[in-house]
């Protein structure tokens, strides 16, 4: 019974929470392309002056002019059986790159919620003085109560 008196004298309280959600995100996208560099043209020559001799063979009778490109070096000439072959030996000239892109993207989100203490019961200073009454009548009572049961040998 002086629970009972206890518990309904008292102040209840919801208690305050806090609760913090967030979420970040990163999105990274990679683009691949290709790229295309361009090389100038480039050129080697040579003149020359070629006849028969007595025999009917071709033969290199004057060199008249030749040039050296950039990349490109004097064309090799050789005569053989009356055909005449050029040569020339030049670098590779192929570029490739690749080129990769990024992109980057962050998204935050962020939400917040807080519950605040709220008083259910709030009772004055005249009612919290009759509580303290009540609840001293209660323990009062409830010693008596013990008393008379003690006697009676009940106990």
């Amino acid at each position: 019974m002086s629970v009972l008196l206890f518990t309904n004298c008292a102040v209840r309280k919801i208690p305050t929470s806090f609760n913090s959600i967030s979420s970040d995100t990163v999105i990274i996208k990679e683009t691949f392309r290709d790229t295309l560099i361009a090389v100038k043209a480039d050129s080697s020559m040579i003149k020359a002056l070629l006849e028969c001799d007595s025999i009917g063979q071709v033969r290199m009778k004057e060199l008249i002019e030749y040039r050296q490109g950039d990349k490109v070096s004097i064309p090799q000439v050789k005569i053989s059986e009356n055909i005449l072959i050029s040569s020339v030996v030049v670098d590779s000239m192929d570029i490739y790159l690749s080129l990769k892109d990024f992109y980057e993207e962050r998204i935050s989100n962020r939400e917040e919620r807080v519950t605040e203490i709220i008083e259910i019961v709030r009772m004055s200073g005249w009612q919290r003085f009759w509580c303290r009454i009540g609840q001293a009548c209660g323990m009062l009572l409830t010693i008596v109560f013990i008393l008379r049961m003690n006697r009676l040998k009940l106990f």
